[in-house]
């Protein structure tokens, strides 16, 4: 196997194009068709036992805590260990666990395959797709990165009204199994016969590095850059980690606007609409960031998504029922949505270099888990007590000022890596 894609990479197709349709699958089966589903069955599930939708919910919530726990133990593992376990097994437990819970009948039940999930998407939903892409491209790392996750999105918006229909008319449990079936047809073959961990393992170099490189260049190729030692104790570190968040706690608040669409008298439906528009923003955004991550850098790139944020969010605070407007608003703002995926990575990559960069990245994702939990409890706090979704929205469009400042004093402070590592952005 490894003999015969080596020879189609001297030929038209370089290997890292069939790491690219691995990372492409593998993502969308994560976000696409398993993550991004989890809301349809709430309310049925709920239905069928009669369990309080909170206790359900708190399902989701043990996904996402037990996630954010197990991000820098995968950023440690991933790179030590035969890639094809590191991601196949985790991607053979999350489709297995999701098509097996057609069979529970208890809350328990649903609370561990939560542990589970958690556990897997830790291995699979932020690290490991970066990582390979970094390792496979020298150019145009942001362009690839920006189709693999658009394409997840662009997936989800099928297995979302799919999985409904299925719910529909077979029932919950059916659904379970036929779309986590997919996700295992769908990754695993590819992760078994396709993925190799980086170009040096079949003796190449990554898409875009010169052909003609001593053995030392080879290396420098795929490793360069700063010990996340190092990284750690940076003022880089702190402002990336704190940017990170913020885009997340950003980006959290497309939960909000059917809400806030009824409290400003337009149509509930609308507001479901305003949504989807968000997603489309979303798709067309990471492609378009990834690619200007490639022409303009990291940081360019992340004043002009927390611009096209700052616009959306001021488009959709002002126009009232005005709903043309404020469904322009919505898309501009999905836009700057699409940057939670595209940003931070290109950061850690541009900052310090592809050395250290699983570990040096994974640390960065739990700023994305910890900000995502508790930006919906304050939004609804903040309901709660001022009965306006305005001061939420304010707090918002400070955010997206603050990413800004962070931005730039990360690429200030990373000026001291100069003597060490040549800034890719």
């Amino acid at each position: 196997m490894s003999g015969q894609f080596s020879r189609l990479t001297h030929g038209k197709i370089h290997y890292a194009w069939w790491i690219f349709a691995t990372c492409f699958f593998v993502n969308a089966c994560v976000m696409g068709i398993v993550a991004n589903t989890a809301g349809i069955y709430l309310q049925p599930v709920s239905a069928e036992f009669g369990w309080p939708l909170a206790k359900m919910n708190f399902y989701l919530t043990i996904v996402q805590i037990v996630m954010t726990l197990t991000l820098p133990i995968a950023g440690y593992i991933i790179p030590r260990i035969n890639i094809k376990i590191a991601i196949g097994v985790p991607a053979l437990l999350m489709g297995g666990t999701y098509a097996l819970s057609s069979l529970f009948q208890s809350l328990t039940a649903w609370y561990i395959a939560g542990i589970v999930l958690g556990a897997c998407y830790g291995f699979l939903m932020y690290v490991p797709i970066p990582l390979l892409i970094n390792n496979w491209f020298k150019k145009h790392v942001g362009t690839v990165l920006g189709l693999v996750v658009a394409g997840a999105s662009l997936i989800a918006a099928f297995t979302n009204p799919i999985g409904s229909m299925l719910i529909v008319e077979h029932g919950w449990r059916f659904a379970r199994v036929v779309l986590g079936v997919t996700s295992l047809i769908l990754s695993l073959p590819l992760i078994i016969l396709v993925l190799r961990y980086k170009p040096a393992d079949i003796g190449l170099l990554p898409y875009g590095a010169e052909d003609k490189m001593d053995n030392t260049e080879k290396s420098a190729a795929v490793e360069v850059g700063i010990g996340s030692k190092k990284a750690f104790r940076s003022l880089s570190f702190i402002t990336i980690f704190l940017f990170s968040g913020l885009l997340v706690m950003t980006a959290s608040m497309l939960q909000q606007v059917p809400g806030y669409a009824v409290s400003q008298g337009i149509p509930a439906t609308v507001g479901a609409t305003g949504v989807s528009f968000i997603m489309l923003g979303g798709i067309i955004g990471k492609i378009i960031l990834g690619a200007l991550t490639d022409k303009i850098g990291f940081a360019k790139t992340a004043i002009l998504a927390c611009f096209c944020g700052i616009g959306g969010v001021a488009l959709i605070m002002s126009v009232g029922s005005n709903i043309p407007l404020f469904l322009a608003g919505a898309s501009i703002f999905g836009i700057a949505y699409a940057s939670i995926v595209i940003i931070p990575p290109m950061a850690v990559r541009g900052t310090f270099g592809t050395k250290d960069y699983s570990q040096i990245y994974s640390w960065i994702t739990v700023a994305n888990g910890a900000f995502g939990a508790i930006t919906p409890i304050g939004v609804g706090l903040i309901v709660d007590m001022t009965g306006s979704y305005k001061l939420a929205w304010i707090i918002c469009l400070f955010s997206y000022g603050t990413v800004i400042l962070l931005t730039l004093l990360t690429k200030v402070s990373s000026r001291s890596y100069a003597p060490n590592f040549k800034n890719p952005a």
